[in-house]
């Protein structure tokens, strides 16, 4: 680690694109319902508010989510994408682990799936970017 001139408080680290991302991940371009999970009673009643967002990044562990609001990391979100070969009612459970800006006043939330998505999965949402 080097100490950046420009920045006192800052550290660069050299790490190459292979040592950052262990799974190849593919892009996309998916519309998806989300809503925040753990909001207490609400969500176990079903009452949760559902927003929608588009997944432009994927691997079988992780995905890039881009919305409207900001989220801090270590939010779960619920998602559903909106695909013809995705089964209804089958959501996707992803925490928050970065954000950063996105396009326009978006965010693009990094988001670690609390599960590994299907070969299926996966597929589904490959073919059906768009």
């Amino acid at each position: 680690m080097a100490k950046n001139e420009g920045l006192a408080d800052t550290v660069v680290l050299k790490l190459l694109s292979d040592e950052r991302r262990g799974m190849p991940r593919f892009g996309c371009h998916v519309k998806a319902l989300y809503s925040r999970r753990g909001d207490g009673e609400n969500v176990l009643r079903g009452e949760a508010t559902w927003n929608i967002g588009r997944i432009v990044d994927v691997s079988r562990h992780r995905l890039a989510l881009v919305i409207r609001g900001r989220y801090v990391p270590g939010t779960v979100l619920s998602l559903e994408p909106l695909v013809p070969r995705w089964q209804p009612g089958r959501e996707l459970m992803a925490r928050v682990t970065n954000m950063r800006p996105g396009p326009g006043t978006g965010w693009c939330l990094g988001c670690q799936l609390t599960r590994p998505l299907t070969g299926d999965e996966l597929q589904a949402l490959l073919l059906n970017t768009g």
